[in-house]
C-alpha cells in the first residue's frame, strides 16, 4: 500500500474538467507511475515524452514501461506545466516534514 499517491490531471482550458492523465504512487521503497491511459489526445498540451521522426512519421507516446529513464528526465516538466494539477489521493497523506 503506497504511503500517498499523486494523481496528474489534466485541465480541460475550456471546460475546466480534470482528466487523469496519468498516477504516481509513492511508498518506502519505491515511487510507480502509471500513466497508461488509453485515450490519450495529442492535441491537448500535455508535454509528455513522446518519439517521433522529424514529421516523417507519426508521433508515437512513450509510456513509462517503455523507457523509464526518459520518464524520470521529464517527470520534473510535466509537474510544473500550468496545464495540470497535482492532488492527493483519497486516504493518502502529504509526507510529514523531515526531521
Amino acid at each position: 500500500m503506497p504511503m500517498f499517491t499523486i494523481h496528474v490531471d489534466e485541465m480541460d482550458a475550456w471546460e475546466g474538467v480534470p482528466r487523469e492523465v496519468m498516477r504516481i504512487d509513492v511508498d518506502g521503497e519505491d515511487v510507480r507511475i502509471r500513466d497508461d491511459m488509453p485515450n490519450f489526445d495529442y492535441s491537448t498540451p500535455v508535454p509528455v515524452p513522446s518519439s517521433g521522426s522529424c514529421g516523417r512519421t507519426d508521433k508515437k507516446r512513450i509510456t513509462y514501461a517503455e523507457d523509464p529513464v526518459l520518464w524520470a528526465w521529464n517527470l520534473p516538466r510535466l509537474l510544473r506545466t500550468p496545464y495540470l494539477r497535482a492532488r492527493w489521493g483519497e486516504g493518502s497523506e502529504p509526507p510529514g516534514p523531515r526531521p
